[in-house]
Order: C-alpha cells, then sequence, then structure tokens
C-alpha cells in the first residue's frame, strides 16, 4: 500500500542495489483524489508502475521473481484464492500441519453464511448517505465470534485474536456497538479491509454487507486484477485457522460482475 513517491523517498538511500518485496494483487494505496495525474502517482502501487505481472514473477524475468510459498493459511482457506487470484501458482509450506479446530462447524476450516433466505438481510444507508450496513449480519457476525471464543482454550484468548472485517465503515461502526461492553471488544478487532491489509488472526468472519435494499458498490464488481478481487483477496488471507463468511450470495450472483 506504499504510494510510489514514498517508494521512491526510500529506494534513493540505496548505493548499489534496490529490492522491493510486496503483493501486487493485493490493495493498492489508498487515494482520495479524483484527478487522473494523481490517482496515477499516489493511487497505484509500485509494481503497477513498474508493469510487473504474475507471469514474469514466476518465469523469473523483467528483473523480478515470485516467492511462492504461504504459511499462515490453512489450505482450506488458501484454495479460496490459489486458483482465482493466484492463478494456481500459491503453494502451501506446510499443507499438512495439525491447526486448531475453533469456531462452529469444528471440522471445517472455512464455512459460508448464506443469508439469502432471510427477509431481515437488507443493506441501509446512514444518514449521511455515505458507506452502509446490515443490522441483520451485523448481528449474525458477532454472533459467530462469540461462538469462536467459546470454542477457544483460555490460553489462546488473547486481545484481537480474533478479527471481523468488513468492506464498509459504517458496517464497522454497528459491531463495535453491538460488542461494546463485552469480552470481544478486546479479544476482536473489528475493522475495514483496507485497515487488516498486514494483520492476521486466528479466526476471522469476513461479513460481505451486500443485500436488497442498495446496489452493489462500484468498488465490489470486477473480474481479475480488479479492486473488487484485491479487497477479497485481502480480507479472505486475513485468517490463520478458521474464516467465517457472511454473505447473501443470491443477491451477489446476480450481479453480472461479481468477484466471487
Amino acid at each position: 500500500m506504499a504510494p510510489p513517491p514514498a517508494v521512491l523517498v526510500a529506494a534513493n538511500r540505496a548505493r548499489a542495489h534496490l529490492i522491493v518485496v510486496g503483493d501486487p494483487l493485493q490493495l493498492a494505496p489508498v487515494c482520495k483524489f479524483k484527478e487522473n495525474q494523481v490517482k496515477l502517482w499516489l493511487g497505484r502501487d509500485i509494481f503497477q508502475h513498474g508493469g510487473y505481472t504474475l507471469e514474469q514473477a514466476d518465469s523469473a524475468t523483467h528483473h523480478s521473481v515470485l516467492l511462492p510459498y504461504q504459511g499462515r493459511m490453512d489450505s482450506a482457506i488458501c484454495d479460496l484464492i490459489r486458483g482465482p487470484v493466484y492463478k494456481g501458482r500459491l503453494k502451501d509450506r506446510d499443507p499438512h500441519k495439525l491447526r486448531p479446530k475453533i469456531g462452529p462447524e469444528l471440522e471445517y476450516p472455512v464455512v459460508l453464511y448464506d443469508t439469502s433466505r432471510a427477509e431481515r438481510s437488507r443493506a441501509e444507508q446512514p444518514a449521511s448517505k455515505s458507506s452502509r450496513f446490515n443490522r441483520y449480519h451485523a448481528e449474525i457476525s458477532v454472533h459467530l465470534a462469540q461462538l469462536v471464543l467459546e470454542s477457544m482454550p483460555e490460553l489462546s484468548r488473547k486481545p484481537e485474536c480474533i478479527g471481523i472485517v468488513t468492506p464498509y465503515a459504517a458496517h464497522r461502526e454497528l459491531l463495535k456497538d453491538l460488542v461494546r461492553g463485552t469480552d470481544l471488544e478486546i479479544l476482536a478487532r473489528i475493522g475495514t479491509v483496507h485497515a487488516f491489509q498486514g494483520l492476521e488472526f486466528d479466526a476471522l468472519i469476513f461479513d460481505l454487507v451486500e443485500s436488497p435494499g442498495l446496489a452493489i458498490a462500484p468498488f465490489l464488481k470486477g473480474g481479475w486484477g480488479s479492486e473488487a478481487m484485491r479487497l477479497m483477496n485481502v480480507a479472505v488471507t486475513r485468517a490463520r485457522h478458521k474464516l467465517l463468511i457472511v454473505a447473501n450470495m443470491e443477491y451477489i450472483r446476480a450481479e453480472p460482475e461479481h468477484f466471487m
């Protein structure tokens, strides 16, 4: 997420060699300016500016190399992005590693909670008309976090061992209101996907919010290489052992450009 000017300032300290390490398939720098020239320099990562591709890194060309092994996630979690994002090039360092079984549905590292049949699953906007939230989803996400916490051994219950991530700031604030005064206020971290890049959690609840009531936001649309792909990649890969997804799948799949 480092803007290219910041990378260039750091690179200027190099006397002989410069090595840039990062993942151009995760989120780019945040840029709220609309001007094209400003977005060109502040809203793109250094890999985009250099024209580096996944194929070039895999073949060790264009002065780049791919680091293909990951050790954070359970293999089942990695499978969600292994093909759709990394085109089969991402491998597990230790696919048979024993991992703790936590949360509901103990035997499954990934569980989808589909709210398609729930009439209460509706997206709303706050009075400011910016961002969005879903009360039904928020209640489910907090309940799932509580179930995860109850299943964890006492020694594993550390501050921010659980993550609840969402694309929307308004939904983040609703989630924080729901956990206020409970153990989850300390033991769970709640935030947007952009704020979660670089973090990891034993268990993660990913709440997509999108449901009837509002059209799906433009930044959640698009195929490979889109912001939607990068956002989904960051969101699901924050989990080490358990990933719980709360989504209205019928509504999302009705959108022809969804990346799911």
